[in-house]
């Protein structure tokens, strides 16, 4: 049996709205998640979350998951939490041969994934860090370049200018005595 997008938006957006709540969720679209290994049996979906500015915490549990696409009958499944440049996340990972990882921001990382009837559980916790503004440093070092550019440019007129001036002046005659 395969599974449709459609069933799929509405799975994941079942799944979003028991995490965060159905007043803070858009609506699921489906995303490109062909790898070229098993072309056209892999479906993403991608479900926009609304977050408060401030850090915000959820636990993910392999339960929720298999909840929210349990009439889908998956044969495997996988979570992943993403951010934008703005916020860092970490997430904790409890599962045999699970990695945690604490990630730059504006990544991915995969919270869990099960295989249809693996007997294996797994729970995540995922802490989305506080918005930050964005690092001024690269402004700084651009806006340094171009004022060095320009004291370099102005410089290189300058001497220029001495010299044109040096070979226009007449020779001086010699004292007469």
């Amino acid at each position: 049996m395969r599974v449709s997008p459609v069933d799929l938006q509405s799975a994941a957006t079942e799944l979003a709205g028991a995490l965060f709540g159905p007043d803070n969720i858009g609506e699921a679209t489906p995303t490109n998640a062909d790898t070229g290994a098993i072309p056209d049996t892999l479906l993403s979906t991608t479900v926009p979350v609304e977050l408060s500015p401030a850090e915000v915490q959820l636990a993910i549990s392999e339960q929720t998951v298999d909840a929210a696409v349990a009439s889908l009958k998956p044969r495997s499944t996988a979570v992943w939490v993403c951010t934008d440049d703005q916020r860092s996340l970490q997430v904790v990972a409890q599962a045999p041969g699970a990695v945690s990882s604490d990630i730059a921001s504006g990544t991915c990382q995969v919270a869990g994934s099960s295989i249809a009837k693996d007997g294996v559980s797994w729970t995540a916790a995922v802490t989305i860090g506080p918005v930050t503004e964005p690092s001024l440093v690269p402004e700084l070092l651009w806006s340094m370049a171009l004022l060095l550019g320009a004291a370099a440019l102005g410089a290189f007129l300058w001497i220029r200018r001495a010299a044109r001036r040096a070979d226009a002046q007449p020779p001086t005659a010699a004292p007469v005595h």
